[in-house]
C-alpha cells in the first residue's frame, strides 16, 4: 500500500482547515518559510507541504490544524501573553504548559480531535528523536538548558492519561534525553509537577503553573523571584505585545508586534 496521500484526502483536510478557521473568524495561510504551525491570534500559519505528500505529512497537517484552532478556543492565552510581555524562556515554558492543557481539553471534548492530536504527536516525537536529540549537543558540559526539554517530557508524561497512540514514542523521547535532563525530569515528576499539569483547567491556571515552573527551574536571587511574581500579575492584565503559539514539540520565543 502506497504511503502517498490521495488527492481526495488532501482536499478533505484543506476543506476542514478552512471550515474550522472560518467558524472561528480567523484566517489560515500556508508558508514555505514556516518550520511548524503557529498562530498570532489572528491568523494560523501552516507549513507548505511539497509533493509528493505522504500520509504522515497529511496526519501532521491535520493535527496542526486541530492544535492551532484549539488555541483560539482558549482566547485568554493570547490576552495573558499580551499583558505579561514574558521573557523568551518563560514564553517557551508557557507555550508548552498551555499546549498540554489545551490539547487535553480538546481531546476530552471530541474523540476525533484526540485521535488527530495523538497521531500528530507520535509523528513529531519520532522526528524529534531521530533528528534533533541525536544531532544536537544537549550535554551538560555544553551548558545547554534542560528546562524546555524537560517540560516537553512532562507534557509527554501527562498525555499518557488521555491517549494511548503515541505512548511508545513518548517513552522513547524520554529515554533519548541526555542524562542530566533525565535526572531533572525524574525530580520534577517526583515533586508532583505532572499532576499539577493535569490539574489545570484554564489558560490562567496554565499561566500560574508556568510561573511556578520558571521559579523552580530558574531559582535565581530573591529579586529575580519577585520579578516572576510581577510578571504573573501582569499576565492577568490587558496590555502588552502579540506572541505566537506554536505546535509542540517546537517551543518558540515570544515575537513583538511593536
Amino acid at each position: 500500500m502506497s504511503n502517498h496521500a490521495h488527492p481526495v484526502e488532501i482536499d478533505k483536510i484543506l476543506t476542514i482547515a478552512q471550515a474550522r478557521c472560518g467558524d472561528l473568524g480567523i484566517d489560515v495561510e500556508f508558508s514555505k518559510y514556516a518550520e511548524t504551525a503557529y498562530t498570532d491570534g489572528r491568523t494560523i500559519t501552516l507549513p507548505t507541504i511539497a509533493p509528493p505528500i505522504t500520509r504522515d505529512d497529511l496526519d501532521t497537517l491535520y493535527g496542526q490544524i486541530i492544535h492551532e484552532t484549539g488555541h483560539h478556543l482558549r482566547r485568554d492565552a493570547f490576552k495573558i501573553l499580551k499583558a505579561a510581555k514574558p521573557p523568551a524562556h518563560l514564553a517557551a515554558l508557557y507555550n508548552i504548559v498551555e499546549d498540554d492543557g489545551m490539547e487535553r481539553e480538546r481531546a476530552l471534548a471530541w474523540k476525533g480531535d484526540a485521535k488527530a492530536l495523538s497521531v500528530m504527536n507520535e509523528i513529531l516525537v519520532k522526528v524529534l528523536d531521530a533528528n534533533w536529540i541525536e544531532n544536537a549537543d544537549t550535554s551538560e558540559a555544553n551548558g545547554q538548558d534542560p528546562a524546555p526539554l524537560d517540560c516537553l517530557a512532562m507534557n509527554q508524561l501527562s498525555r499518557l492519561t488521555w491517549e494511548t497512540i503515541s505512548d511508545a514514542a513518548a517513552m522513547q523521547f524520554i529515554k533519548s534525553m541526555p542524562s542530566h535532563a533525565r535526572q531533572l525530569i525524574t525530580e520534577l515528576e517526583s515533586e508532583g509537577w505532572v499532576h499539577k499539569l493535569l490539574a489545570t483547567k484554564t489558560p490562567h491556571d496554565t499561566w500560574d503553573l508556568a510561573i511556578d515552573l520558571a521559579k523552580r527551574l530558574y531559582p535565581e536571587d530573591e529579586e529575580k523571584q519577585q520579578e516572576y511574581e510581577e510578571i504573573r500579575e501582569k499576565g492577568h492584565g490587558k496590555q502588552g505585545i502579540r506572541c505566537l503559539l506554536y505546535t509542540s514539540p517546537s517551543p518558540r520565543d515570544c515575537v513583538s508586534n511593536l
